[in-house]
C-alpha cells in the first residue's frame, strides 16, 4: 500500500515516512543500493548519487503527510465505528503536514 504509480520520490518517502524520528542513516543505505541498481539496469547509465535521491524524496515529505490526512478523512464513509480514530489520525497527519509544508518551496 506504500508504493503505488507515483513519482518515485513520493513513493520512496512513504516508505521512509513514520511517526517516529526517520533514520537518516537508513535512509542514505537504502539510496545507495537503490543508486546502484538504477545505474545498472539504465540503458544510458545514469548515474544517481543517494544524496540526491534523498534530497529529492524529502522534498515530498509534506505531500505524503497531506495525503495521509486525506485518505483517514475518508474512513468513516467506510468504516463508521471507528471515526473517532480516523478523525485523531487525520488531525495527526495534518499537523505532520502543516510542520513540514516549507519544505515544498525549497
Amino acid at each position: 500500500e506504500l508504493g503505488g504509480p507515483n513519482y518515485r520520490a513520493f513513493d520512496l518517502m512513504k516508505v521512509f515516512r513514520t511517526a517516529l524520528p526517520m533514520s537518516e542513516r537508513s535512509m542514505l543505505h537504502f539510496y545507495e543500493a537503490y543508486a546502484r541498481e538504477v545505474h545498472r539496469l539504465s540503458p544510458d547509465g545514469a548515474k544517481e548519487s543517494a544524496e540526491d535521491l534523498l534530497a529529492e524524496s524529502r522534498s515530498f515529505e509534506p505531500l505524503t503527510w497531506l495525503e495521509a490526512a486525506v485518505f483517514f478523512l475518508t474512513l468513516p464513509l467506510f468504516k463508521p465505528s471507528e471515526t473517532q480514530r480516523w478523525q485523531d489520525l487525520a488531525e495527526d497527519r495534518w499537523r505532520k503536514f502543516m510542520e513540514t509544508k516549507q519544505m515544498l518551496n525549497a
